[in-house]
């Protein structure tokens, strides 16, 4: 009887500290970017590329000024880095809430290249964005997060097509 006792105390141990568990969760960190407006008004829709690797924006021109913003969430876990990757010579992408964010980054973060990391306990940040064409043709950026998660990084691709106004039908 005394060893019957026994087993269930132990099998009752088991099970009561495996509902302890203080692990971290691993989930796969997201990156949402909201309606990428012009700042004449137009909205650019993205479309996605049949092989679904990245996403294909509507047409923008020279002269267009395109806004957004980025959300990355680390899901549960910890958000380490946010970083952004583009050809600087034909799309100049500027972070316009960098101010804000200036309290929660620690080094090596390079605020010119968007490429930021951030303090711990930090689940989410949502950078302002805004981009100015500089070169016709298809530009692909490329937006990524890091998060202290088994199931990380993860990068979104987005291709911006920039045509010259001449050209445009407008």
């Amino acid at each position: 009887m005394k060893t019957r006792f026994l087993y269930i105390i132990c099998l009752l141990t088991i099970v009561l500290c495996s509902c302890l568990d203080k692990t971290k969760s691993h989930y796969t960190p997201q990156i949402y970017v909201s309606l990428l407006t012009t700042t004449k008004g137009d909205t650019l829709l993205a479309h996605e590329v049949q092989d679904a690797s990245y996403y294909r924006l509507d047409t923008c021109y020279l002269g267009d000024t395109v806004n957004f913003v980025v959300s990355f969430d680390a899901v549960g876990n910890e958000l380490k880095r946010t970083y952004i990757e583009w050809d600087k010579t034909n799309l100049d992408i500027s972070n316009t809430n960098y101010s804000g964010l200036k309290g929660v980054l620690v080094q090596p973060t390079d605020s010119a290249n968007l490429d930021y990391y951030y303090q711990p306990l930090l689940s989410g940040s949502a950078l302002k964005l805004q981009v100015l064409p500089v070169k016709t043709g298809e530009t692909p950026v490329v937006f990524g997060v890091e998060s202290d998660s088994k199931y990380s990084p993860q990068t979104l691709n987005v291709h911006f097509i920039v045509a010259d106004t001449a050209n445009s039908e407008k």
